[in-house]
């Protein structure tokens, strides 16, 4: 192979390694996105149950997100049960909660325990303190991403740069 063919083949293993890592970098968003759609769902539990007044199971179907979606289905159980039967089955393998940590999931847990139960007064603070809780993991989530990105695409492209000057 001339020494033409040998630059080329080591450019582009340079940039497939550094897309792999920017792969990963993106692989580690999911997090941050599930946790930013339950923070809006959360909020507008919220304002539908709270200042619209729907009851409960409707405002869980408006939500905007499968765990409340589903759980709102699951009539035949409390909504806290449901709620929490729901997060089980949803952070299996590509579902919408699979990003999760298990603080992140201690959060819904909290929710599903007190959700339905007690004065409005309650359930609003219940939903402000789950809202409030899931912004500062996000904000955790955020800055762990930032670092975990720059480190899986500086390896990518680290791994790349050395199989490429194995190649040449």
């Amino acid at each position: 192979m001339d020494t033409g063919m040998r630059i080329a083949a080591a450019a582009l293993l340079t940039a497939a390694c550094a897309g792999l890592g920017w792969f990963a970098a993106m692989w580690q968003l999911r997090r941050e996105k599930a946790l930013e759609a339950l923070r809006q769902a959360v909020l507008r539990l919220q304002e539908d149950m709270l200042d619209r007044r729907m009851p409960l199971r409707e405002a869980m179907a408006k939500a905007g997100h499968p765990l409340f979606e589903a759980a709102a289905r699951d009539t035949g159980a409390e909504p806290g049960d449901a709620l929490a039967k729901a997060a089980g089955e949803l952070t299996r393998r590509g579902g919408p909660l699979e990003g999760l940590t298990k603080d992140d999931m201690a959060a819904i847990q909290r929710l599903s325990g007190e959700l339905g139960k007690g004065s409005a007064q309650r359930q609003r603070l219940l939903l402000t303190e789950t809202a409030e809780e899931l912004a500062a993991l996000l904000t955790q989530a955020d800055k762990l991403a930032a670092e975990r990105n720059r480190l899986y695409i500086s390896l990518g492209t680290l791994g790349g740069l050395a199989l490429a000057a194995m190649l040449i």
